[in-house]
C-alpha cells in the first residue's frame, strides 16, 4: 500500500484510505467509506436488486432501518454528460413516506476502456462528489439533490453514487425565467 497523495487534507486522506496498484479493474472491491462491496455498473445494479439497496442505504443513514426498498419498479438508462454512466431507477419503498425518493439518479464509472474514464480518475472528481454529497450538500444554503449512498473503492476507482432525481423543467422552457425550485 502507498500513502494518498501529498497535499490531502488529513480528513480526507483518511477517507479515502491507502492507495494500491490497480488490480483488475472489473473486480468488486469494498468501498472506503462503509466497507462493503458494491456494483459498479448498471447490470451488477440491476442483480444487486432492491436487497443491496436497503443494504447501502441503512449504512449510508439514509433509510430508516425499520424500513426497506421494497423493489426496483423500474431502471433505465439516462443519456447526458461525459464523465459517468447514468441511471434513472424508481423504486418501491415498503413503508412510503415524504422524505423518501422514488425516482433516483445513480452515477457509475464509465467503462474502462472509455476514453474519459483516464481523465476522471486523473481529476479525482469521483471521490470528490461522492465526498460532497455525502458530508457537505446538506449544509449548502441552496437546495441539493438529497444524498442516499456513494462509495469508491481505492483499490479498483469503480465508484456509486446515488441521489434523488432532480426533475428538470421541460426543454420547451430552456432560456425561460423559472420559479424558485425549478431547475433548467
Amino acid at each position: 500500500h502507498a500513502p494518498p497523495p501529498e497535499g490531502l487534507p488529513q480528513e480526507l486522506a483518511a477517507t479515502l484510505g491507502n492507495y494500491t496498484q490497480m488490480p483488475d479493474i472489473n473486480a468488486s472491491h469494498p468501498g472506503a467509506h462503509f466497507g462493503e462491496v458494491f456494483p459498479h455498473t448498471p447490470d451488477q445494479l440491476r442483480e444487486a436488486g432492491a436487497g443491496w439497496l436497503t443494504k447501502a442505504f441503512h449504512k449510508a443513514g439514509t433509510l430508516p432501518l425499520d424500513n426497506k426498498v421494497a423493489r426496483i419498479v423500474s431502471q433505465r438508462d439516462f443519456a447526458g454528460g461525459g464523465a459517468a454512466l447514468k441511471v434513472i431507477l424508481t423504486v418501491e419503498y415498503e413503508t412510503s413516506s415524504p422524505e423518501l425518493h422514488t425516482e433516483l439518479f445513480v452515477k457509475l464509472p464509465l467503462a474502462p476502456d472509455h476514453k474519459n474514464r483516464l481523465l476522471n480518475l486523473s481529476l479525482a472528481q469521483e471521490g470528490r462528489e461522492i465526498f460532497f454529497n455525502r458530508f457537505y450538500a446538506k449544509c449548502m444554503p441552496f437546495k441539493t439533490a438529497k444524498y442516499y449512498f456513494g462509495d469508491i473503492s481505492m483499490t479498483t476507482t469503480n465508484w456509486i453514487l446515488i441521489t434523488e432525481k432532480v426533475d428538470f423543467a421541460d426543454n420547451s422552457r430552456r432560456g425561460d425565467e423559472l420559479g424558485p425550485g425549478e431547475v433548467e
